[in-house]
């Protein structure tokens, strides 16, 4: 039975946040973070083991690449489906390989996933081909027109760790980013998206399926972290077993002589993990998304009300989620992405 966050102990707390931050792409990790934490590294790899085993509260240690800067199409897709149907129309969409979040939202506007495709894929067809395959009534695509904020971390230290909390404030991704994938690439990504194992020297298993030496995997991964292709090579956390059992998407709805400078403020909120300018549409006026998790409901309301009190922006709304339909890693460059190609597909259809 998975132990509750309640029960870590304080250097289990330590751990999980240093993990977030940014595993170092060196001979042994491991070492050199037990080295910074004070503790050995047998007992580091031990406490992970624990985290990730019996806590079920670290998910998995790997890159977190860009998904634009990788040259992918990317957006948030809010769909409205009868309620009675959610759960058969979020399967139909779960099976779609691009779609990496999946969320019941309380709003008529009730299923949000996010979509990820290659840019030799249609966006528009592939959301309609969602659409109408999962039964519902409307789709509405709300790509990101500017990103404030991306930085999903949660600080298990309740306030007490001052570097996370600086961390955690800062903008991870860089605008305008310019790559084209090489084979050599290609096979590099992919195999730093796989999960981290916990031994002493993690890449070197790495270094051999690929064929390259460990100081060229790491000269390319950090090349990846430094043009904005990687954002890091960290921990992800499942949020409910880490004690944050709550999040809530606050939208609002700002002048347009306001957007960066507001958007800007709301980045710097607590508890919020990611800040965006979105398209607007006549039956969806809101422009600003912060996604916001809080271990409670009043958490996320003292959030939501410090965005009210630092911007001046009170016109907007609060989606709470409902339900965790999907939520994994993106594996980029697999080829069950093109078995979803809408021209494809409706080609072979009689």
């Amino acid at each position: 039975m998975p132990r509750s966050q309640q029960e870590l102990t304080d250097l289990q707390k330590e751990i999980i946040n240093r993990v977030q931050l940014d595993i170092p792409l060196v001979p042994e990790p491991f070492k050199v973070m037990a080295g910074e934490l004070g503790i050995t590294e047998s007992e580091l790899l031990q406490q992970l083991e624990t985290l990730k085993r019996d806590h079920l509260i670290i998910r998995q240690l790997s890159a977190i690449f860009d998904t634009r800067n990788l040259g992918y199409q990317s957006t948030l897709v809010a769909t409205w489906v009868d309620p009675d149907k959610a759960t058969d129309a979020a399967r139909v969409i779960n099976r779609h390989p691009g779609v990496s979040h999946n969320y019941l939202r309380d709003h008529q506007f009730n299923i949000w996933y996010t979509l990820a495709i290659p840019k030799h894929i249609n966006l528009e067809e592939t959301v309609e081909l969602l659409r109408v395959k999962s039964g519902a009534h409307q789709s509405i695509i709300l790509p990101t027109l500017r990103m404030y904020k991306i930085a999903v971390r949660l600080d298990m230290s309740d306030g007490k760790d001052k570097d996370f909390i600086e961390a955690q404030k800062k903008v991870t991704h860089k605008e305008g980013v310019q790559f084209e994938a090489t084979q050599k690439d290609i096979d590099v990504i992919r195999q730093l998206q796989q999960d981290l194992p916990l031994v002493p020297r993690p890449f070197d298993g790495y270094a051999e399926a690929i064929g390259i030496s460990l100081d060229e995997l790491f000269e390319m991964g950090n090349h990846y972290k430094q043009t904005g292709i990687m954002r890091r090579f960290s921990a992800v956390l499942r949020h409910r077993k880490a004690g944050f059992g709550h999040n809530v998407m606050g939208v609002w709805k700002v002048p347009e002589e306001r957007w960066d400078e507001v958007g800007q403020i709301m980045a710097q909120g607590p508890s919020i993990s990611h800040c965006y300018r979105r398209p607007t549409y006549p039956e969806w006026p809101y422009t600003h998304f912060t996604m916001i998790h809080g271990k409670d409901p009043d958490e996320c309301e003292r959030t939501l009300q410090w965005i009210r009190d630092n911007t001046g922006i009170t016109d907007g709304a609060a989606l709470t989620s409902l339900k965790e339909y999907k939520k994994i890693r993106l594996k980029y460059y697999t080829p069950e992405l093109d078995d979803w190609d809408p021209s494809r597909m409706l080609a072979t259809q009689p």
